[in-house]
């Protein structure tokens, strides 16, 4: 794992006290947008360390990567995913593999980069989609 600091108070996505922010973005375009949204974001190695998480930690993953799917089901964290707006078989299996927030790429980033306490469809503090 790499990265972590103290969490933004206010930002999107919110970990609870005591939990991590933790994300599977092998991407370096996607990795460095997140970094710098969220410098309290840890990076994991691979899906298989999903599994070691706890339920206060926070993942947010790209799910067009080989084995996520299969990994969220062994993750007892919050899971947000984010997904090509165009791939609906992707977002519909990501709901069925139990992924708590599955959003299209560009609102997912859009949430991410929003000041703390933004509001609205895209801002942060829109319903969730998912499957838990």
């Amino acid at each position: 794992m790499t990265g972590g600091s103290p969490s933004p108070v206010g930002r999107w996505p919110s970990v609870p006290p005591g939990g991590r922010l933790v994300a599977i973005a092998p991407d370096l375009m996607d990795r460095g947008r997140i970094s710098s949204a969220r410098p309290d974001v840890v990076f994991l190695g691979g899906p298989a360390e999903l599994a070691g998480l706890g339920p206060d930690d926070v993942a947010l993953v790209d799910l067009g990567r080989p084995a996520v799917l299969e990994a969220v089901g062994t993750c007892p964290a919050h899971v947000v995913g984010f997904v090509a707006h165009v791939d609906g078989a992707r977002s519909a299996a990501a709901v069925t593999a139990g992924v708590d927030e599955v959003l299209p790429r560009s609102v997912f980033f859009r949430r991410l980069a929003a000041p703390a306490g933004s509001t609205g469809p895209d801002g942060g503090d829109g319903p969730p989609s998912g499957g838990r």
